[in-house]
């Protein structure tokens, strides 16, 4: 490290290691953040360009397979879309029989979600049929409210 004054005696007034307040270690975590910061933003700008890039090259992928091939895929991709669908209403019915949150279901096929149903229900320690819901709630009955206009003639005298 070469002296920042080297005539000796007080440094000169503008010099940052004239100040004690500033250590050569704040300012080297200062440039350290900052070089950082600007090989972030560098490798943010190449993501941005490799991934257009990526979409081009999937195009042209696409562009160049045969009427054979586009069928095939747009049938594998129709057949995957069903079994995610049979999936999710495999789990919206185990739910719903055995009254547990959807979200906690995690299987793709009845067998399983049944197991991972009843797995739940016994550790929260819970009866397996769903709770029933309180018809009778509300108002139950009793004296009918007043006419507004029976009370307002009664208070006028009449």
């Amino acid at each position: 490290m070469t002296d920042p004054n080297p005539a000796g005696g007080t440094p000169p007034a503008g010099d940052p290691s004239a100040n004690p307040q500033t250590s050569s270690a704040e300012t080297d975590w200062q440039a350290e953040a900052e070089k950082w910061k600007a090989l972030s933003r560098k490798n943010e700008d190449a993501a941005k360009a490799n991934k257009s890039a990526a979409e081009e090259l999937a195009q042209i992928k696409l562009s160049q397979l045969t009427d054979q091939q586009r069928a095939e895929k747009a049938a594998q991709d129709a057949v995957n879309e069903a079994n995610a669908a049979k999936a999710e209403l495999a789990r919206y019915r185990v739910a719903a029989t055995k009254g547990v949150p959807v979200e906690l279901l995690t299987g793709v096929d009845e067998a399983t979600l049944t197991a991972q149903a009843d797995a739940l229900l016994a550790f929260m320690g819970q009866q397996t049929t769903p709770p029933v819901p309180d018809l009778g709630q509300g108002n139950r009955g009793g004296t009918p409210p007043q006419d507004p206009n029976a009370w307002l003639r009664r208070m006028a005298g009449r």
